[in-house]
């Protein structure tokens, strides 16, 4: 049985969680709902504010299972320049690719509430040594593909064919692009 990347490991150090930090997001940042379902939480709308959108590209190529697979409430990168604490409430995008093709999909999202990080611990490998994870999280029960869209070719060619692993959304084209989709697709956003 094949391990899947972005899973939670027992040998995991203990996640840091806003619980456990027993702090405040940052200055007008809400604290994301935990355990509530993304029917139910209207904490994470589009219209949050403070909080900010990342898009985490799952590449095939790369990775030990199709995005399909991966688990849709944690992502790992090795992103030395991260501060985990300043990402409680923001909101990741997960986007995939069929392995062998051109055919990009919008596989979910969910909202950091807690991360592991072990960048420092020397044994282990950086590459993917941050897990940032969500309990309010949102996978598509199809597929929505993106790579047809104006907004998403422009995003690809200004990530470097999204070679640049996780990113921070600050274009306005791309998250109005994101919801559009979704409305497209008859996908609801929460």
């Amino acid at each position: 049985m094949r391990q899947q990347r972005g899973s939670f490991r027992d040998n995991d150090p203990q996640p840091v969680t806003l619980a456990t930090l027993n702090t405040r997001t940052g200055p007008a940042r809400p604290k994301p709902v935990t355990g509530a379902s993304v029917a139910s939480s209207r904490s994470i709308s589009s219209g949050r504010s403070g909080a900010r959108e990342w898009i985490c590209y799952h590449n095939p190529d790369e990775m030990s299972c199709p995005a399909e697979e991966a688990n849709p409430r944690a992502v790992e990168t090795g992103k030395s320049r991260l501060n985990p604490r300043n990402m409680l409430g923001d909101r990741i995008w997960l986007v995939g690719r069929d392995e062998g093709t051109d055919k990009y999909y919008l596989h979910g999202f969910f909202v950091v509430d807690s991360f592991v990080d072990r960048r420092s611990v020397r044994s282990q490998s950086r590459s993917r040594a941050l897990s940032l994870r969500g309990s309010i999280a949102h996978r598509f029960h199809r597929k929505v593909r993106i790579d047809r869209e104006a907004w998403f070719r422009l995003y690809k060619d200004d990530m470097n064919q999204l070679s640049l692993g996780l990113q921070s959304v600050k274009e306005p084209h791309v998250l109005d692009g994101l919801f559009r989709t979704l409305r497209k697709h008859r996908v609801a956003a929460v």
